[in-house]
């Protein structure tokens, strides 16, 4: 133990040996026993970090937004590497992987879209994104139709 205290004339509040009345399997027993209570106070301070960011970073705006940055890494990521690798160009194999998995991802997010317009929350944004959709609409059909 680091923090016992080899000098018997200091005020330490930590016993000198004060663990030597243990056997070794007692020892290590207690050991084990405070590892998996570290272990279990860990993993529950990782479930909790993941439920905040769970309800956070899957709002609809939040996750439309990583969304758009995974849709632009994909594309620009497969459209450097055709660049960069003209024989990728003409093999057909990774051409059709990169189509499938793009077809793939979009499919994907766009299951999760349409699940979240089914619940309440959803209907509420869809009404109030066609409301602003109308006056935007609107306001821009009146500028750009004005007389004059």
């Amino acid at each position: 133990m680091s923090y016992v205290s080899t000098d018997a004339h200091t005020d330490s509040h930590i016993i000198p040996n004060a663990h030597a009345h243990i056997s070794v399997g007692d020892q290590n027993k207690v050991r084990k026993e405070q590892a998996k209570d570290k272990v279990r106070k860990f993993e529950d301070e990782g479930k909790d970090l993941w439920a905040v960011t769970k309800e956070k970073l899957f709002q609809p705006a939040v996750a439309g937004g990583l969304f758009s940055i995974v849709n632009l890494g994909v594309l620009g990521g497969l459209g450097y590497l055709f660049y960069t690798e003209p024989s990728y160009r003409q093999d057909y194999r990774i051409i059709g992987g990169s189509v499938a998995g793009v077809v793939v991802l979009f499919g994907a997010e766009g299951a999760m879209a349409e699940s979240y317009l089914q619940t309440p929350e959803g209907q509420r944004e869809k009404q109030r994104v066609e409301e602003e959709g109308s006056a935007l609409y609107r306001q821009t059909r009146e500028i750009v139709l004005r007389p004059g």
